[in-house]
């Protein structure tokens, strides 16, 4: 999705506009390069999880909508009011779109994405989290289709995605200005008994290791569903992400403690490996048939191994010993050929030197 960060607002008035069109006040159309701004952004964390082609419709609707939007920036006060509500509609379009996708995906997914994001494109993430906010809190009665995304993504803006514990995590209510405006709105119109199920979520948060019985997640679950708008309320949010990063411990803990033998942070020892004998080593048994292509009156060799072979002293040796080097192999079993070879090497320490 392209850029709005270069459109180009371009004022209008009196005789420039055309006859039966509106004009907008100036912030009207910052909002609109507003709202594509926070939608391109929010897609850019998301679309690592959407590669399908629902999100290729995305991508070329809000390609469409920035040409829209730069045409009426750059009429100013000539802008009728067909084409600024068209624009609406495909804004409205993208940020329905844009949710439907993220409320869909399993939260494993998200997991799997969106902590990536938290340094080079948390911005992005603040985007993403106003738009599912707002898309939730105005249909308060389909909340539970929508906490996992929800949930997940409020948790990791507060914990920067710290899962041990290691840093406090930051006021959900406070993560963002509209954000927050939803929130203080909820607290105004939230249940009288919240007070009890904020105390239920503070108290599981200090059991969570012993929460391992489904029924009673489920339970907890349930709880944030029936909620509504009060889910959104800063007392309660401040409870529910703190029950969240509490479970999110234990389980990071289960994990670690429960990792494939494969990847444990100690190295484990390895298998004892029986010695290497000289009498069996490859470099021996070169330099053995090195030798034997010289006793054989070849020609020399320009190799490393056949430069050391006609650096031996081959002269001193007797009958018996040039025998036993030219009748034998190097191997464990004939000791014989190695020990002579390897005394012929000794006696040419200085010449290989």
């Amino acid at each position: 999705m392209p850029d709005p960060n270069d459109i180009e607002i371009v004022s209008r008035k009196g005789p420039e506009a055309a006859k039966g069109a509106v004009t907008p006040v100036p912030d009207e159309l910052r909002t609109l390069v507003e709202r594509l701004r926070g939608l391109q952004s929010a897609w850019v964390v998301l679309a690592p999880s959407c590669l399908t082609s629902t999100g290729q419709e995305i991508v070329q609707a809000g390609r469409v909508a920035r040409k829209e939007l730069a045409t009426l920036a750059g009429r100013g006060g000539s802008i009728d009011a067909e084409s600024f509500d068209q624009l609406k509609t495909r804004l409205d379009w993208l940020e329905h779109a844009i949710c439907t996708i993220a409320f869909g995906l399993p939260t494993h997914q998200l997991e799997a994405t969106l902590p990536s994001c938290l340094r080079s494109g948390r911005r992005g993430l603040l985007d993403l989290l106003d738009i599912l906010a707002l898309h939730a809190f105005e249909r308060p009665e389909s909340l539970a289709s929508k906490l996992g995304a929800l949930d997940y993504l409020i948790t990791l803006l507060c914990t920067g995605g710290d899962t041990r514990g290691h840093v406090a995590p930051q006021d959900p209510s406070l993560l963002t200005p509209r954000f927050q405006a939803m929130c203080d709105a909820a607290q105004n119109e939230c249940q009288a008994e919240l007070s009890k199920i904020e105390a239920e979520f503070f108290a599981a948060a200090n059991v969570a290791a012993d929460l391992q019985d489904e029924v009673e997640l489920r339970g907890l679950r349930a709880r944030k569903a029936e909620l509504g708008r009060s889910y959104f309320a800063p007392s309660m949010l401040r409870a529910i992400v703190t029950y969240n990063v509490a479970l999110g411990q234990c389980v990071a803990a289960e994990v670690w403690d429960s990792r494939d033998w494969s990847s444990s942070p100690t190295p484990l020892p390895e298998a004892p490996q029986e010695p290497a004998s000289l009498f069996e080593s490859l470099a021996l048994r070169s330099i053995h048939q090195a030798v034997l292509h010289r006793i054989a009156g070849g020609p020399p060799e320009t190799t490393p191994i056949g430069r050391i072979a006609w650096a031996l002293d081959i002269a001193c040796l007797n009958d018996e010993e040039t025998a036993m080097l030219t009748g034998g192999t190097i191997a464990r079993t004939e000791l014989a050929t190695s020990i002579v070879l390897i005394g012929l090497v000794c006696r040419s320490l200085n010449v290989l030197a």
